[in-house]
């Protein structure tokens, strides 16, 4: 009996004895994949864990049972998963295929959170990694590598005249008004008064995410949304104390930067954001052609976005808002007599609210002044003399809020909303000829909408 003992004794331990597992992880093109983590489980405990290095490769020893499974996961593919026993193999070749992106991201811009794989309409997500890789340095300029998407005029809006920087997709915009409703965390960027979209409103240092909507979407966001709807999001707050900064600068006496943090204490959060520009500009105007009237076409702007929440409830999705932002920008357009500038102040807030009996609400609410100024001028053939011809002054008021709720119903949705909002706006022009005041014109009015 003896000789049986140990024999069965041997076959034990030889059961549950670590066993050396190596092998090299690689994508469907054998290309080595890195920082990929190589587990080995037996259901939820973990009996040896790796990390690939350089090459793909990876050695792990662990205790083997006939119900362990080895696992390998890496950031942008899909888990690969095997079962192994004690007598299996030992060196392995893993290739992983890349991950379905589609059916992990879930959009907001739908109203309601629904994942991209499942929205029937055409809808574009820029995340935070491909923010970063862009050269660009402003929210326009990235979306420009949105097919379809384009603003009144080529020009980015950090030079452009605020007037051209209407967005619009599929070549829906016959002036520089927007045919795209844009917005930032669910509330209006489009110009209340004239249409357009102040870009340079929002610092691009805190923007997280873009996600656009191509194609019609009045039904979700009014006639503003011909052709399209974009939504900018925000960082936003979470548990950790977040800090992000960026600066450049160039030649011309370019200078920008930008600044974000988020803190969140309890129940309590608070969002901070700001961002400055300016650059001296250069002469619009030919060399050769370039006379005493020419000037650089400088340009600046600063603003600031500061948010304070608090959640309710063992849910986060209850919560309420308070956000306020100023904004300036002032403008030289190539000639001494001929600039623009905006002053805008805004004061925003809502509350999203979530019950399983009566659904999901969110309410959202502003209010914002702005004053709007600009001239025109004349300039002499020989470029040498310029002449006052305009100037013009856009004071506007604006107010409005929304509400919009949705419901499952079984296997459907229900989804509902109203919302509306009053303009009031004026633009006083003086009508000058030969330096001198001849006449004064005045246009606008007061607009409500439901």
């Amino acid at each position: 009996m003896r000789p049986m003992f140990l024999f069965v004794l041997l076959l034990v331990v030889g059961t549950v004895s670590g066993q050396t597992l190596t092998g090299v992880v690689v994508d469907q093109q054998g290309a080595a994949i890195r920082n990929a983590d190589v587990s080995v489980r037996d259901g939820a405990m973990v009996l040896g864990r790796s990390t690939t290095g350089d090459e793909g490769s990876f050695s792990i020893i662990a205790t083997v049972t006939n119900l362990s499974a080895l696992i390998v996961t890496a950031r942008g593919f899909v888990p690969f998963e095997r079962a192994i026993s004690n007598n299996g193999v030992r060196d392995f070749t893993i290739v992983l295929s890349p991950a379905g992106i589609a059916s992990d991201v879930v959009v907001s811009i739908t109203r309601v959170p629904t994942r991209l794989s499942e929205t029937p309409a055409s809808v574009v997500v820029l995340d935070r990694e491909s923010l970063q890789t862009t050269a660009a340095q402003t929210t326009d300029d990235t979306l420009r590598q949105v097919a379809g998407f384009s603003l009144f005029r080529r020009s980015s809006s950090k030079t452009s005249n605020p007037t051209t920087q209407g967005a619009n997709l599929r070549g829906l915009a016959g002036s520089g008004a927007s045919r795209v409703s844009v917005l930032l965390d669910g509330l209006s960027l489009n110009d209340a008064f004239g249409g357009w979209t102040y870009w340079s409103r929002v610092p691009h240092v805190a923007v997280e995410r873009i996600e656009v909507l191509r194609g019609g979407a009045s039904s979700l966001y009014g006639t503003s949304a011909l052709s399209g709807a974009i939504n900018i999001e925000t960082r936003g707050s979470n548990a950790d104390p977040q800090l992000r900064f960026e600066t450049s600068g160039g030649t011309q006496g370019t200078l920008d930067g930008g600044v974000a943090g988020s803190y969140s204490i309890s129940k309590w959060s608070i969002d901070v954001a700001a961002e400055a520009f300016r650059t001296d500009g250069y002469v619009p105007a030919a060399e050769t052609d370039r006379g005493l009237a020419d000037t650089p076409a400088n340009s600046r702007h600063a603003n600031g976005v500061v948010t304070m929440g608090r959640t309710f409830g063992p849910r986060s999705a209850n919560r309420v808002f308070l956000r306020g932002n100023l904004f300036g920008e002032r403008r030289d357009n190539g000639t001494r007599l001929t600039t623009n500038r905006t002053y805008l102040r805004q004061a925003a807030g809502g509350a999203d609210f979530a019950n399983a009996r009566f659904g999901t609400f969110q309410l959202r609410a502003f209010l914002e002044s702005q004053v709007y100024d600009q001239t025109f001028s004349g300039v002499s053939a020989d470029r040498n003399s310029e002449t006052l011809s305009r100037i013009q002054r856009v004071p506007s008021q604006a107010f409005g809020a929304s509400l919009f709720w949705s419901r499952p119903l079984r296997m459907h949705l229900l989804t509902a909303g109203v919302e509306g909002r009053e303009v009031r706006g004026f633009s006083d022009e003086t009508i000058f000829a030969a330096s001198l005041a001849t006449s004064q014109v005045r246009s606008g009015g007061h607009e409500r909408s439901l």
